[in-house]
């Protein structure tokens, strides 16, 4: 069971933690937009000053941290969904990520926070409520979260419920690894506009296969195993 810490925020800052009590009615599920940010970062970001938003629990992929209260009789109101969810619903964000591990571990460990919470409010899943919905329903936001990041990592609402709902009852979580989305193509020319290959970007890098570059300079790849090692040359030459 993943354990939630306490890590409140400083009390009485309006934009963060007002301290107004809250008879929550269900809980808004958000993921934050700020990928390879953990759970730490937002905490030191939320505590250090005025920052118009806030949220009751931040998960990551290795910790859960309660930084707004959310408990029965002593719930407050976190800024997280807009003025009118604000004053109705409990807020939990899910720390995104680009590595695929990390982004399983961080929705896993989510479905079972979720299932913690509404297990202390004696709710179902029938309470869960996606930033997107809520949106919609109350406005005061145009935010559509977390339906792009799940879908990103071929997951949908449906399947994130269906995550809780099995933490809630106890059973093992059986969702696959997620895949990451398409790699980003990116041309790869020469000097004078030529198009000698085309690659990728990975990790804010631009990636090309050493063939398909040599291929589109004219130039001749020797792989000498015994290097093992790869050899570029101009046709006609040996070195």
């Amino acid at each position: 069971m993943v354990q939630i810490e306490e890590r409140l925020l400083p009390k009485g800052e309006q934009g963060n933690r007002p301290g107004t009590p809250l008879s929550p009615i269900g809980l808004v599920i958000h993921t934050t937009a700020n990928p390879g940010a953990d759970a730490e970062v937002h905490y030191r970001y939320w505590s250090s000053g005025y920052r118009a938003s806030s949220a009751h629990i931040v998960v990551d992929w290795g910790r859960a941290l309660t930084l707004i209260p959310w408990q029965p009789g002593r719930a407050e109101v976190a800024w997280h969904a807009g003025p009118q969810a604000n004053k109705r619903f409990l807020g939990l964000e899910i720390c995104e990520s680009n590595d695929p591990v990390q982004a399983q571990r961080a929705m896993e460990n989510a479905a079972e926070v979720a299932a913690q919470v509404l297990r202390a409010w004696g709710w179902g899943t029938e309470r869960l409520i996606a930033h997107a919905q809520v949106a919609w329903w109350l406005g005061g936001t145009d935010h559509q979260d977390p339906l792009p990041y799940l879908a990103r990592w071929n997951r949908t609402w449906a399947d994130f419920v269906a995550a809780v709902d099995r933490a809630l009852r106890g059973l093992p979580a059986v969702a696959p690894a997620p895949q990451p989305a398409k790699p980003q193509p990116v041309a790869v020319l020469d000097a004078g506009g030529r198009r000698l290959a085309e690659g990728w970007l990975h990790d804010g890098s631009t990636v090309v296969r050493l063939r398909d570059l040599a291929d589109g300079m004219g130039l001749i790849v020797d792989w000498d195993p015994g290097g093992p090692a790869v050899t570029l040359r101009w046709p006609g030459r040996r070195s």
